[in-house]
């Protein structure tokens, strides 16, 4: 072979130049019997566990979901349901598996789920149904149940998620359902939420009111506006008002006298009707302790007098 440093690739007769060779660096067997073996840019995928195709490479749709009949008027356990599901689904498979029940209320029958002390005939028709896992092992099952009912017989949540949880023949398989509050109302400082599962419960929230109005005969508030008097009483009835007697003469009094062993009570006359006066003869006997006077008024026309003259007590009309 000719060693000649001006020999090219040319005169080989090899059109690609040196670094298009270098791209077969690495090459290691026919490098077309590997291109053969590639799938085109437009293919299709088959959805998991089934030999149907899913759709386009090139789109979103890579897994179908299988439109499954059940029987009317039928009551399905979950042991049952996923029996007549695997007739068109390889539930027995590892995998994640989705399909969905026609609208046809009257066309479709009731799957039983307990949850609690509560069974529920869930409405198969208009439920879009979700499988993980696989039956022979553990799984879960969501149904996501239509927004309506129409199937006799049905006593379930519309617009709900029930979900079976089955952690194998060791554990307790379970029903759940998704406890999204559906509905609100509010009594005052009261909330009461209604839950998925048609349960109900309150909460009662902190007062934080600070725009009270007058207090009332029916209701708590707060006091009237103070009008600046120094005589007047707030009434029952949420007024000011003025007492209606307002005589502040009413005490009794001692008197000044100079007699150190008599402490005689004085008070003012008055036309006040049961209203006790004491006159200036009355007075308290500082040595015996005992109240004495000229004469005391019994009744409304009767007085106690006592005769020093004659030491006696006589009634006078």
């Amino acid at each position: 072979m000719p060693t000649s440093p001006g020999y090219t690739l040319e005169y080989f007769g090899i059109s690609a130049s040196a670094t298009e060779l270098n791209y077969t660096d690495g090459v290691t067997s026919n490098i077309q019997t590997q291109l053969n073996g590639k799938s085109n840019t437009n293919h299709t995928h088959n959805y998991a566990g089934s030999s149907s195709a899913g759709g386009a490479a090139t789109s979103a749709n890579k897994l179908n979901a299988p439109s499954i009949s059940t029987t009317a008027n039928t009551t399905y356990t979950i042991d049952t349901y996923l029996a007549l599901v695997k007739g068109t689904l390889p539930l027995g498979t590892q995998g994640y598996y989705t399909w969905k029940h026609t609208w046809s209320y009257a066309g479709h029958g009731l799957l039983s789920a307990t949850i609690g002390s509560t069974t529920h005939k869930i409405q198969l028709a208009g439920a879009h149904c979700e499988f993980i896992g696989s039956d022979a092992g553990e799984y879960v099952l969501k149904i996501t149940t239509a927004t309506t009912s129409g199937t006799t017989g049905a006593d379930f949540v519309t617009g709900a998620t029930y979900q079976y949880n089955y952690h194998g023949s060791g554990y307790t398989p379970t029903w759940t359902i998704d406890n999204s509050i559906v509905g609100l109302s509010v009594n005052g400082r009261t909330i009461t939420y209604t839950k998925n599962d048609g349960t109900t419960n309150t909460i009662t929230t902190q007062d934080t009111n600070t725009t009270y109005g007058v207090v009332s005969t029916t209701a708590n508030g707060l006091a009237p506006k103070l009008d600046g008097s120094t005589t007047k009483f707030l009434r029952g009835d949420g007024t000011w008002a003025t007492p209606t007697d307002n005589n502040t003469d009413t005490k009794v009094t001692s008197a000044a006298r100079t007699d150190t062993t008599r402490i005689y009570l004085t008070g003012s006359a008055g036309a006040e009707t049961n209203t006790q006066k004491y006159d200036s003869n009355v007075y308290v006997d500082s040595t015996a302790g005992r109240l004495a006077a000229t004469s005391f008024k019994i009744g409304g026309g009767c007085n106690l007098v006592y005769d020093s003259t004659n030491k006696c007590v006589s009634f006078q009309f």
